[in-house]
């Protein structure tokens, strides 16, 4: 009998309009904020940094919105861009991230955990940590939450502060996300290039 992938969320569109018009993974996903989760349950907030790096050979480029230049997905996963998000997902479902750009003001890291907090159950932040994406200061939680159905799903929220604009990604995983899949979503946020 084959396993049938539970779907993830898509992005929150909804939260990015509102951060815009007000002011976007299992043990080892919650990892990219603290480590690559061999701390043995020690929960640390520190300083991580998704330092730039080039893209692995194969994987494609993902357009991003606002003036950034670009980022790198694995060249399997599925790509999406509707209303100022770009997207990717990964073939087994297990991990989606999503990217837009911000220009208004505002607490766009408050208002997408306000937004998950309307569309998913049981949601518990952690501590907000300082990190950087691209280079760019960054703050950014890990979200535990279950979906409608109660499945448990992992999210990863940052904010990045660009020249021009903010950065806000969200990627979601399901508790069994594969720690290959895990390390795919780490690569390609070192691969983002925001300004």
């Amino acid at each position: 009998m084959r396993a049938q992938a539970m779907p993830l969320p898509r992005p929150s569109i909804r939260a990015v309009v509102f951060a815009a018009a007000a002011a976007m993974v299992a043990a080892a996903a919650v990892a990219l904020l603290v480590g690559d989760g061999e701390s043995g349950g020690e929960r640390t907030t520190q300083r991580v940094s998704f330092a730039p790096a080039p893209a692995p050979p194969g994987w494609r480029a993902l357009r991003l919105p606002g003036s950034a230049e670009r980022g790198f997905v694995p060249a399997r996963w599925r790509v999406r861009y509707r209303s100022g998000v770009a997207s990717a997902e990964a073939p087994d479902r297990s991990i989606v991230f999503g990217i837009a750009a911000l220009r208004s003001r505002g607490d766009a890291l408050a208002a997408a955990l306000r937004e998950l907090r309307t569309r998913y159950r049981s949601v518990r932040p952690s501590a907000e940590a300082a990190l950087r994406l691209a280079g760019l200061p960054a703050v950014g939680v890990e979200v535990a939450l279950r979906n409608r159905r109660g499945a448990p799903l992992r999210a990863l929220v940052i904010v990045a502060r660009g020249r021009r604009e903010r950065y806000l990604v969200q990627a979601f995983s399901r508790a069994d996300a594969p720690a290959s899949r895990v390390r795919e979503l780490r690569r390609a946020l070192a691969t983002l290039r925001l300004r």
